[in-house]
């Protein structure tokens, strides 16, 4: 019984220690990635596109400060 007790504090103190390490990260959301950064991902994906397009389909994607929030309303609209 003891090992089992002694189990389930190592368990819980790793993964809380853990869960406290990554809500002290230093970076935060609005600096995880901008058009910047994933310009030449974008560009290696979509070879065709001029920058102005890239650009323009990142901001439709992402709205000019990051990711834009999701808008499921539209799927209470849907009929099954």
């Amino acid at each position: 019984m003891e090992k089992f007790i002694a189990g389930i504090f190592s368990v819980s103190l790793i993964l809380g220690s853990g869960t406290a390490i990554l809500a002290a990260g230093d970076e935060s959301p609005e600096g995880l990635f901008n058009f910047g950064k994933l310009k030449p991902h974008m560009q290696e994906m979509h070879p065709n596109l001029s920058g102005q397009e890239l650009k323009a389909m990142y901001e439709n994607c992402h709205g000019t400060n990051g990711a834009k929030p999701s808008d499921f309303n539209q799927m209470d609209n849907m009929t099954y």
